[in-house]
């Protein structure tokens, strides 16, 4: 029998059924991604505005800020006046590398954070947004620059990832080529450099 539609008794069970199907898929769709969401935080491109600086004149080394209302340029951040204790880490999305040591920078950041600044600095990236993507991705939260020229090099050396600790006086007190291994290496590099004794909380 047809219906006044024109749609029978048993189109009506394969529409119901495939919107049945449709429903389940979504909802597996949803709780997969949900999982993935709580595996990896959802980082953002936050402001430089948390950067210490200390003047410097001239200028070492100016580099634009990451973050969406600096993406014009105006707000630049000179490497050499930043103001430690601090991590200056030299990262690429390119770079495999990288990749395993942003966990341990987002577990070093989120236990010492008061303690140590952690600046990142973004070379070489293919596109305008690659980075930017790569940050919000990986749950990066702390401030990033960006040096599309790959200048730092001339502070840091030619390895990737690199990171720099910059002491109070803005010096830098060393330089680690290479990824880190394991949480507790930042740390004990970071106490070294540092002359301090860094306490989670």
């Amino acid at each position: 029998m047809v219906n006044m539609l024109g749609i029978s008794r048993h189109s009506h069970r394969v529409v119901g059924l495939a919107t049945a199907i449709l429903v389940a898929l979504t909802t597996t769709s949803c709780q997969t991604t949900e999982t993935m969401d709580n595996n990896i935080p959802q980082g953002a491109v936050v402001p430089c505005t948390s950067i210490s600086v200390i003047a410097t004149d001239p200028p070492v080394l100016e580099l634009p800020c990451m973050s969406e209302e600096s993406t014009s340029g105006d707000s630049l951040i000179d490497i050499g006046s930043i103001k430690g204790p601090a991590l200056v880490n030299v990262w690429g999305s390119w770079c495999e590398p990288c990749v395993t040591e942003i966990k341990l920078l987002r577990d070093f950041y989120s236990l010492y954070s008061t303690q140590v600044s952690l600046i990142g600095v973004d070379i070489e990236e293919e596109t305008a947004t690659s980075g930017q993507e790569f940050v919000v991705s990986h749950g990066i939260t702390w401030p990033q620059v960006i040096d599309q020229k790959s200048t730092i090099r001339k502070l840091s050396g030619v390895g990737v990832p690199t990171t720099l600790f910059i002491a109070s006086d803005g010096r830098i007190a060393k330089t680690f080529v290479g990824p880190f291994d394991s949480l507790d290496q930042i740390v004990q590099e970071s106490n070294k450099a540092f002359g301090i004794d860094l306490v989670s909380f």
